[in-house]
């Protein structure tokens, strides 16, 4: 495959454990870490931390790790499809 892939790794520390996706051509990585998301846009020389994402800019974060850290899967998807609609996303 070629390049235009996302990813989403839970817990891991630095961008600089992304060296398979690189490999991989994988151009952009979101990491999980203590209840944040952050995004590593592939570049030059190596990841480099963004603000947005490239492929979701417009993504409310802070909404999507407050229902991803629903423990029932089928709540967290129904209630934040919910408030997807009602923001007009």
């Amino acid at each position: 495959m070629g390049r235009g892939r996302l990813r989403i790794r839970p817990e891991l520390p630095c961008p600089r454990e992304h060296r398979s996706e690189a490999l991989a051509n994988v151009c952009e990585v979101w990491v999980w870490v203590d209840g944040r998301i952050f995004v590593y846009v592939l570049g030059q020389s190596g990841y480099e931390e963004r603000e947005r994402s490239e492929w979701i800019p417009d993504i409310d974060r802070e909404a999507l790790v407050r229902w991803a850290s629903e423990p029932d899967q089928h709540a967290a998807l129904k209630g934040y499809r919910q408030e997807l609609r009602r923001s007009g996303a």
